[in-house]
């Protein structure tokens, strides 16, 4: 197998929680919070499983989804400029400009259902 490959399957079975180092808590507090995750009180599993964020263009703005296939809601939103991108996500969630929808479950034989 490759390294990625191994790599992806070593993730896959940490019984910790991750620590991530890369998030900026001090100007980015709220994006940065969803893409770290929160870990319960012991430290030993995740409350809400870390987020990954999905950027496209759509039109005239710019689409924001945060979701997780280990966590049912997603967060979506969008922002007028890619340019301040991530400070235009961090407002947007600091006022509330977005919402939280349901994951759907696609199984229209394009997209394996347990991706």
């Amino acid at each position: 197998m490759s390294r990625v490959v191994d790599g992806w399957r070593d993730y896959r079975k940490r019984s910790a929680v991750q620590k991530f180092s890369g998030a900026d808590h001090e100007a980015l507090p709220e994006t940065s919070a969803l893409l770290c995750g929160a870990a319960n009180a012991a430290g030993t599993a995740w409350e809400r499983p870390p987020l990954a964020l999905k950027l496209w263009l759509d039109g005239d703005r710019v689409v924001f989804c945060f979701s997780s296939k280990d966590f049912p809601l997603a967060l979506w939103g969008s922002c007028e400029r890619l340019t301040d991108s991530l400070l235009a996500v961090e407002q947007a969630l600091c006022k509330g400009h977005c919402d939280w929808r349901e994951n759907k479950v696609h199984s229209n034989g394009f997209t394996h259902s347990l991706r």
